[in-house]
């Protein structure tokens, strides 16, 4: 679907989200984000109803280095040869190193006595194609060239990954915005460090965009953009409360496990902790980074406890 002049939304088959990617279709093809491993089919299927097709891509911008949206850039390599890849340089080594991405996005929480049931981790490695050479780095101020006079911003949006971007349309006032603004009300939000999340969003805020294109949830306009980007960064905001209301409250140091209990049951989403890790272990470390905790090892674990 064409959401805005020149921006096609391609939606792929994908649970237990949807998953959209999208396509800049100018006097270039310009993908963003190309999905997992085994969705180029899909998207090049839409290209030809748009009167285009996979073999005409020239590059692929990728929000951020998570396997549901760089997982399958190994295949449209294979189609277009010549095709080349953008990230931001704090993303990079995942996209080119998807074993990394599975390290070191993945498998920490069993170091946290939380361990990832294996189906989660085979369905992950499922979305994986191999590693793909990230041809040009993209950071705060650069643009994304279509053709024709049209650029589109790259802005650094970190929160869900240290390398997040979001590129701003200004012809159409829209943000294709990955996965910058998580929807709470769907699963648990995941980032790297709360508090940046956080500034993202109200940087974000502060553009004013008239159009936000997320992928896991439909477009968003006028008015609705606004209030969904402000939703987000309140929930974030509520989960800091919340965290920081467990670790004043406790008598010894708090496991990763205890606070993601804790967020689970305030918000009532979920039936495991695990679900929460993310969530949990970004607070962590914006109250660390803040100088508000200390990581103390506690009955094997790694803890945390309030700074006396």
């Amino acid at each position: 679907m064409e959401v805005a002049p020149g921006i096609h939304r391609i939606d792929l088959t994908y649970s237990p989200l949807g998953l959209a990617t999208y396509a800049l279709l100018g006097e270039r093809v310009v993908l963003v984000d190309v999905g997992y491993a085994g969705a180029a089919a899909q998207i090049d299927a839409y290209l030809r109803r748009a009167g285009r097709s996979l073999a005409d891509v020239s590059a692929c911008v990728l929000t951020h280095g998570h396997a549901d949206h760089f997982g399958g850039a190994a295949e449209l390599r294979a189609a277009v040869p010549g095709v080349t890849f953008s990230a931001h340089p704090l993303d990079r080594r995942w996209v080119e190193d998807p074993e990394t991405h599975i390290q070191e996005n993945y498998l920490w929480p069993e170091t946290c006595g939380l361990p990832l049931a294996p189906q989660v981790l085979e369905r992950v490695r499922g979305m994986l194609g191999p590693g793909v050479p990230v041809h040009t780095l993209l950071n705060e101020g650069d643009t994304v060239d279509v053709g024709g006079g049209w650029r589109l911003d790259v802005i650094h949006a970190p929160g869900h990954t240290a390398g997040h971007i979001v590129l701003h349309d200004r012809r159409s006032q829209s943000l294709v915005a990955g996965d910058a603004v998580l929807d709470p009300m769907v699963l648990p939000p995941s980032y790297f460090d709360a508090l940046v999340y956080i500034e993202t969003q109200e940087r974000l805020s502060r553009i004013d965009a008239g159009r936000l294109m997320g992928c896991h949830y439909p477009v968003k306009e006028g008015a609705d953009a606004a209030a969904f980007i402000r939703r987000a960064r309140d929930h974030a905001v509520e989960c800091h409360r919340v965290v920081g209301g467990v670790l004043s409250g406790a008598s010894e140091p708090v496991a990763l496990s205890v606070i993601a209990e804790a967020l689970r049951a305030h918000f009532t989403l979920g039936d495991a902790p695990q679900r929460w890790v993310w969530c949990a272990q970004g607070h962590l470390v914006s109250l660390e980074r803040t100088g508000e905790i200390i990581r103390r090892p506690h009955n094997g674990l790694p803890s945390w406890e309030r700074r006396r």
